[in-house]
């Protein structure tokens, strides 16, 4: 399907959201479409099909007693998929939160689809737990990219960290290596001194788990001080597994 059209499908599900209007957003929803919320909260989970995802709209008006809205912000297409930049607010228990996209994951096949294939998933899934207290972007999925197509990506996203999960091949016999890379206040133009690098994500190689602990340190420190890169040690203790 064209860009064009995949962001006008989008923009008509934030209209008919917005409007409150039923019959039109559940026109634009497949049977089997899947929505993910990561996190520990309330509404966190993975919503199977067009039903439970209208049970999930239903259960988040109803939680912040109807006082939930989003606001669209910007929508960056292609002709296979759409992200969406949104505001978010609501009123849940006296208190009141409003919040932007701030974390965007974008995983590119780079020099190895096979480590996309095999480890991406699962190393997301081992980190997402533990994200609770940050504002996740839609993931993003790049074709033959590199790492420094997430600098453009959260550019316009209007990230302020971007983590790249890419294929790598460092030899022969390791051909489903994972790398990972860390920036900071992403934008075109950003070198490979101010990212950080955690490499050999695989069976043999690093574990999801000892990957997943060094990112969330190296993200949580990027937040604390503002930067990545050469500026950023990396001093991560016990995994999230011990």
């Amino acid at each position: 399907m064209p860009a064009a059209e995949n962001e006008a499908i989008v923009r008509r599900i934030f209209d008919a959201f917005a409007r409150k209007e039923g019959l039109a957003l559940r026109g634009l929803f497949a049977e089997d479409a899947v929505w993910s919320v990561p996190g520990r909260g309330v509404m966190a989970g993975v919503y199977d099909g067009r039903e439970a995802i209208f049970r999930f709209l239903a259960k988040l008006s109803k939680e912040t007693e109807g006082t939930y809205g989003s606001e669209l912000i910007d929508v960056l297409t292609s002709d296979d998929r759409a992200a969406a930049l949104y505001r978010a607010r609501g009123t849940r228990h006296g208190r009141t939160l409003e919040l932007e996209q701030v974390l965007l994951f974008v995983i590119a096949d780079g020099l190895s689809a096979l480590a996309i294939h095999r480890h991406a998933a699962t190393l997301l899934a081992t980190i997402a737990p533990e994200l609770e207290h940050w504002r996740i972007a839609p993931v993003s999925i790049v074709e033959q990219g590199r790492v420094a197509i997430g600098d453009e990506v959260g550019f316009r996203l209007g990230a302020r960290l971007v983590v790249v999960l890419i294929g790598e091949r460092p030899g022969l016999s390791s051909p489903d290596s994972l790398g990972v890379y860390m920036t900071w206040d992403p934008r075109p133009g950003r070198t490979d001194a101010e990212r950080n690098c955690i490499s050999n994500v695989r069976d043999g190689g690093l574990s999801y788990a000892d990957a997943a602990h060094r990112l969330l340190f190296l993200m949580n420190e990027a937040r604390r001080r503002q930067l990545s890169g050469v500026n950023l040690k990396e001093a991560a203790g016990q995994t999230l597994s011990s």
